[in-house]
């Protein structure tokens, strides 16, 4: 799962793939273009909520450290965790340079087990 902030157009987004079983890695990125960005003032952060409860929260940058720039796309990532058939919703958030506050949000039910074989396999 990855959140993109795009310099250019200002846009933020989340692409989920394929929803995973078990979770995912959320990974925070800047599409830079190939530019190295100004990154000062920036904070960025998400809330995981599973069957309508936050299971977890996580805002960067850390306490006591403050972003000069970038010459990187990928700026942190974090594992999320559900059970298979959860309803899940991550929200994403990012305050740009300029003060900006920039949200996505995405919203989906975690796959189900797949069956088990009712007959055991052959010899």
């Amino acid at each position: 799962m990855r959140a993109t902030f795009d310099v250019a157009s200002r846009s933020f987004s989340i692409d989920t793939g394929e929803p995973q079983l078990f979770g995912d890695v959320l990974v925070a990125a800047i599409d830079r273009h190939g530019n190295v960005v100004p990154l000062r003032g920036v904070s960025f952060g998400f809330s995981l909520t599973v069957n309508g409860n936050v299971a977890s929260e996580k805002a960067w940058p850390p306490e006591g450290v403050r972003y000069s720039k970038t010459d990187q796309d990928t700026l942190a990532s974090y594992r999320l965790q559900w059970q298979p058939d959860d309803e899940v919703q991550v929200d994403c958030w990012l305050v740009d340079a300029a003060g900006e506050r920039h949200t996505a949000t995405v919203s989906f039910t975690a796959p189900p087990l797949p069956p088990l074989d009712d007959e055991p396999p052959q010899p």
